[in-house]
């Protein structure tokens, strides 16, 4: 278990030696790597090596953090790969899968991804004086967010689930958003063509990724497949 922080150096080093999994873990737009720290203190609990990594989300175009990614997980090509997404990351997931194509990744769980974009963000994007406004915000991963931009991503070809947030019904979270959503993504935004599994959770989007269902959920897919 490598829950102590000061153990953590030395753990991990161990860890590489006998060949432990490894867990890519990514965050959201506008977010950092401490928006994942409950993800990845279950995973090293679990036994897995975590590379939890802040990236410019709002900076850098994907085909450029993907290509860092590429580079820094160059050295545990040999042992295989589990990835778990917030958000945004999801999508970051899938051009660094989808343009690379490492052959040790094994498992890729997204949560609340806009993988056929975000309705909201097309909405606003198409504003005469909210659209702006979004462009500055979301830097040069505005355009990513849009239906147009996000369906063409590549599809990953390890096993992935999804995991969204909705209510359930027909109305969700947010009531100016059409049919069931998290507050900021429909549930209908979340899935992917090829998806192995799908689970949807009663929790909002800003911080679904620290529901105790969702880690659960997440840790199965790795061991299974399956939620």
């Amino acid at each position: 278990m490598l829950t102590p922080r000061s153990s953590e150096g030395r753990a991990a080093r161990a860890a590489r030696r006998v060949g432990c999994p490894v867990a890519l873990v990514l965050h959201g737009i506008w977010r950092t790597q401490l928006s994942m720290k409950k993800i990845e203190r279950a995973l090293h609990a679990a036994g897995y090596e975590v590379v939890n990594r802040s990236y410019p989300s709002l900076r850098a175009p994907l085909p450029e953090i993907a290509a860092r990614l590429a580079e820094s997980l160059d050295h545990y090509r040999e042992r295989p790969m589990f990835v778990v997404t917030h958000s945004m990351g999801g999508l970051v997931a899938r051009e660094y899968l989808g343009r690379f194509r490492p052959a040790n990744a094994k498992r890729l769980v997204m949560i609340a991804p806009p993988n056929q974009g975000a309705w909201l963000a097309d909405r606003l994007n198409a504003h005469r004086r909210l659209g702006p406004a979004y462009r500055m915000l979301f830097g040069r991963n505005a355009a990513h967010l849009l239906p147009s931009a996000a369906k063409r991503a590549a599809i990953p070809r390890c096993e992935f689930g999804v995991i969204a947030g909705g209510t359930g019904r027909s109305r969700g979270y947010a009531g100016y958003l059409p049919g069931d959503n998290d507050g900021t993504v429909l549930v209908s935004e979340t899935h992917l063509d090829g998806e192995s599994d799908f689970l949807l959770l009663p929790r909002r989007h800003t911080f679904i990724m620290n529901a105790s269902e969702t880690i659960d959920a997440v840790l199965r897919f790795f061991e299974s497949g399956r939620f």
